[in-house]
């Protein structure tokens, strides 16, 4: 559209398509009035290039944040913000860190309007982790329940909680921030039920799982109500509430150990997470069945449950 408007403009002039174009200018006769047009078209066109080139290139600021900022930074976001904060890095050593600046550079210039966009550059990257300018952000994560562990890594967080984390370089990262934010609002418009959570014994495990008059998903949280197990008394609440929000989509159970090391004991379960490679990091953790199957496993802590589980339903029903 811009050369289109331009070359017009041009060819209007009568200073473009003409075998003289270029003589004109040694022309004493008209070589003046020639340069004078087209001086005067090109004041024109290049505050329209520039207009237009802001519209389709300039997006949203990508807001820099030191890495002990970050904790601030969330807390003051308006409620129903959504915030992306990339975790990279402009060292040279680090190619993915790179290559995914460019990424995120695109989802926010995108103008995906929901979002607002901060970057935390952490070099060198290699050495950084064991820095003292790490610590207060490795807490941070560590407490949300998102450990950083690697760059890059583009954190989510609404309404000041976080949502998820993307790690790895990404191709089309403005897609999954789009799929994340529809997720979100269409999970907090659900109307809350009742808890709905089924109790079962470790020895009920295989039959219960076995079970195909489950008409929908099966989340098994591995849990446990003993006080000693601080994740467990937050875990549970979180599954809970999300058997209020989405018992329509979900079943929901729940297995406790008690004491939750006692876990370690029992040979069935320790063998069946072996044999499906699913690496218990802590309790709770929900398996994710259907048809008596097992589709995966979603950590309880440190994320928004409801979310994660509606990303993951359309894939656990594709698996049929």
């Amino acid at each position: 559209m811009i050369v289109f408007l331009c070359h017009e403009a041009l060819m209007i002039s009568g200073l473009y398509g003409r075998d003289d174009y270029v003589c004109d200018y040694f022309s004493p006769k008209v070589g003046s009035m020639k340069f004078f047009r087209q001086v005067c078209l090109t004041i024109f066109c290049f505050p329209l290039i520039m207009l237009c080139s802001q519209q389709f290139v300039l997006g949203q600021e990508i807001e820099g944040v030191q890495p002990n900022q970050v904790n601030k930074l969330v807390a003051e976001m308006g409620e129903g913000q959504f915030v992306a904060i990339h975790y990279t890095s402009d060292d040279g050593m680090c190619s993915y860190c790179i290559k995914n600046n460019e990424v995120f550079g695109k989802a926010a210039h995108n103008g995906i309007n929901e979002y607002y966009f901060a970057s935390v550059t952490l070099n060198p990257w290699r050495s950084f982790f064991e820095s003292s300018k790490a610590k207060e952000l490795l807490e941070f994560q560590e407490k949300i329940g998102f450990p950083l562990t690697s760059v890059p890594s583009v954190m989510v967080f609404y309404d000041g909680k976080p949502i998820r984390m993307v790690s790895g370089q990404q191709k089309n990262l403005a897609a999954i921030l789009t799929q994340i934010s529809e997720i979100v609002k269409i999970d907090r418009k659900r109307t809350p039920g009742n808890v709905s959570v089924d109790h079962i014994l470790p020895s009920e495990f295989q039959d219960y799982i076995k079970d195909t008059s489950f008409d929908r998903p099966l989340v098994l949280s591995l849990s446990s109500t003993d006080a000693e197990c601080s994740t467990c008394t937050t875990g549970n609440k979180i599954i809970d509430e999300a058997s209020r929000y989405m018992s329509k989509d979900f079943n929901f159970a729940r297995l406790d150990y008690n004491p939750w090391r006692s876990i370690v004991q029992d040979r069935i379960m320790k063998a069946y997470l072996k044999k499906h490679k699913v690496v218990l990091q802590e309790l709770p953790t929900s398996l994710v069945f259907y048809r008596g199957k097992l589709s995966g496993s979603i950590r309880t802590n440190g994320q928004d449950l409801r979310t994660a589980l509606s990303q993951a339903l359309p894939m656990i029903k594709g698996e049929e």
